[in-house]
């Protein structure tokens, strides 16, 4: 259980870290008008920053590891798509976030028995 929170934990940081980069990336590059490119980017790099941290903490085989790491970067990207088509906020994005660390964490425990 501790273990459960702390990777938890760790793996919302790691997303929240991957989401303010990818998002001020996204801005200094393509500047204000790829504010479209914004919720994907953002999402895909949360769910990837989340799935790196639980992957390490739950070893796995190297198909399971691909798994969690690249499977919430999709889930992510696909999050920010939809919220972005729905001109959706800051609020619905930090949702998508939330649900993609949670799913990761849970992921990687299932996998893990």
């Amino acid at each position: 259980m501790v273990k459960t929170i702390g990777v938890g934990v760790l793996a919302a940081v790691a997303a929240g870290v991957g989401f303010y980069a990818a998002f001020a990336t996204t801005v200094w590059v393509g500047g204000l008008d790829a504010a479209d490119v914004v919720p994907p980017a953002s999402l895909a790099a949360a769910g990837l920053g989340a799935g790196v941290v639980a992957a390490l903490a739950w070893p796995r085989g190297v198909p399971g590891t691909v798994g969690l790491v690249v499977g919430p970067a999709g889930v992510g990207a696909v999050l920010g798509v939809v919220i972005d088509v729905m001109r959706s906020g800051l609020v619905w994005g930090a949702v998508g976030g939330a649900v993609i660390v949670v799913g990761t964490v849970a992921a990687a425990r299932m996998t893990a028995r």
